[in-house]
């Protein structure tokens, strides 16, 4: 029988996008806060544990009764779940950081639904990806929360613009590999498969503009989204003959995540 250790490994997700989304919300909450503490701390061991625990339960829902007798999965679904539970309540009756509780049931939800997708495979969906990014996102106002002590306008700002962000990205790379064919034909072809994915950013953008002009959020929060702009216009203007490829794709996106992340931590930093 393999041994509950053995399971750790195979329930780690490797979907390095939804990891990159985690890291980068909770750099980008914490340091937007402007506090690095053990409030912060507790939050990441229960964002983790959190992550990990759905992680461990998808797996669970998909096996057999058979396989998950053998799997050992369910002493990790509880470990995980237990610390999510214990760190989670810890910030909230110890800390008196009641508001998680509101973005707990919304991450709890969203995780729930992104669950009985991924059971009836359709969790790569695009409904699939917008429910797991919604509730990835939720990290970036946590962790704003925990590292400030308070929730205020900023902290819907920074989770709006993450949203935009990180969505942007779903669009963008379906785009790339679910298109490869149009997106190295011409220009006419390029523009209807890349449709979604330029009306989407250029959208976004210009909400964000309106919203700046509004004084709603910092005057400079646009820039945040520029590049990223830039980056979907750029495979419909320019033709590539061949596709890009997904490793290729992938340190793209790592590389505007963190771009994306160094102007979110300067422009409201000083909000």
């Amino acid at each position: 029988m393999r041994q509950p250790q053995g399971a750790f490994f195979a329930v780690v997700p490797k979907q390095h996008g939804a990891w990159t989304v985690l890291v980068a919300s909770f750099i980008i909450g914490f340091s937007v806060g402007a506090r690095f503490s053990l409030e912060v701390i507790l939050l990441l061991v229960s964002v983790i544990a959190a992550f990990l625990g759905r992680g461990a339960l998808g797996r669970y829902l998909y096996l057999s009764p058979a396989e998950r007798r053998t799997q050992g999965l369910s002493a990790w679904i509880m470990l995980y779940f237990g610390l999510f539970l214990l760190s989670g309540a810890w910030l909230m009756f110890w800390y008196k950081l009641w508001f998680l509780g509101l973005l707990g049931i919304a991450g709890i939800g969203l995780a729930a639904f992104s669950l009985s997708l991924e059971k009836d495979k359709r969790d790569m969906t695009l409904g699939g990806q917008i429910i797991n990014i919604l509730g990835l996102s939720l990290i970036a106002p946590a962790a704003q929360y925990c590292a400030s002590g308070s929730y205020s306008l900023k902290t819907l700002e920074v989770w709006l613009v993450c949203i935009l962000f990180f969505l942007g990205s779903v669009f963008h790379v379906r785009f790339l590999l679910r298109r490869r064919l149009e997106a190295a034909g011409e220009l006419g072809e390029r523009l209807r498969a890349g449709f979604v994915s330029l009306t989407f950013h250029l959208s976004a953008l210009l909400a964000v503009i309106v919203l700046s002009k509004l004084k709603v959020i910092p005057l400079f929060a646009p820039l945040a989204l520029v590049p990223v702009t830039l980056k979907a216009l750029w495979p419909i203007i320019r033709r590539n003959r061949n596709p890009l490829p997904v490793k290729l794709i992938g340190r793209l996106e790592l590389i505007h995540t963190l771009v994306f992340l160094v102007i979110m931590v300067v422009v409201f930093a000083d909000r």
